[in-house]
């Protein structure tokens, strides 16, 4: 009778596909600060030990399952090959550009179903920088980040509740974002968050061969700075951003699983 070969075939997809979906199951972020960090005399400035402790604080919890690591030395084949999210952000690479060999290994990267968080800021950041140091990892993913002058600043409702990044929201929930610089995308981009009545982009997601893509226009919305991380729904946005990020297309967990229950099977 083969009704046990059946079971087996079945179910071991459904299990596997459960555990790699599940809160905790176990996600390593990467963020890169090899280019430097802005403000790094102030409390260890942009950076996971710095302004955005609070931010790894959520994530490490043991009902989330995180672990944030830095990287010193860029994004490299080994690194990257540990890690499930890589993070790219304006005031973590302050003084250098991202080099077409850096941007390839990260197109690569999320193409393989890796998820990454590019955090942009405004048009006028203090200093004389700007966001054309991580804009080449941008260009990778049909992303312009400061594609205006235009900014937005203070409270945002959703309107795709229907997104994973506002799951659990309610329609009163908000996010906060601080200035945030207008976003455009390409075909494979959507918007998350647009100001309204225009319709500028200051939020976005791009789907990217077997992985994912969310740009933000605001570099403090997950920042400590001005308190604007604990504000409005953002830590529960941030939660659900990194969830979204970590899992890549369905299509592809379903072909790992399938892989799996075969493999169990010829055993």
């Amino acid at each position: 009778m083969r009704w046990g070969v059946s079971v087996k075939t079945f179910v071991a997809p459904v299990l596997f596909f459960a555990a790699l979906c599940a809160p905790g199951y176990g996600y390593t972020v990467l963020w890169d600060v090899s280019h430097g960090v802005a403000d790094a005399g102030n409390g260890g400035g942009y950076q996971p030990s710095g302004h955005y402790s609070d931010l790894v604080d959520l994530l490490e919890s043991p009902d989330n399952g995180f672990t944030v690591n830095t990287t010193s030395l860029g994004f490299t084949d080994n690194n990257l090959a540990a890690a499930d999210i890589a993070v790219v952000c304006v005031t973590s690479a302050y003084n250098s550009p991202y080099s077409t060999a850096q941007t390839d290994r990260l197109a690569g990267f999320v193409n393989a179903g890796g998820g990454l968080l590019i955090m942009g800021g405004h048009p006028f950041l203090p200093g004389g920088n700007s966001n054309d140091y991580i804009q080449p990892v941008a260009d990778k993913f049909g992303i312009t980040l400061a594609a205006s002058s235009d900014t937005y600043s203070g409270l945002y409702t959703p309107d795709a509740l229907e997104h994973p990044v506002f799951a659990g929201f309610a329609a009163t929930d908000s996010i906060y974002m601080q200035a945030a610089g207008e976003i455009t995308v390409g075909e494979n981009g959507f918007a998350l968050a647009q100001k309204p009545p225009t319709g500028q982009i200051f939020i976005a997601g791009v789907n990217y061969g077997t992985g994912r893509v969310i740009a933000l226009g605001d570099f403090n919305m997950f920042s400590q700075v001005s308190n604007t991380f604990t504000q409005a729904n953002n830590p529960e946005f941030a939660l659900n951003t990194f969830n979204w990020l970590a899992v890549p297309e369905p299509t592809t967990i379903l072909l790992m699983a399938t892989g799996f229950a075969l493999l169990r099977h010829r055993r």
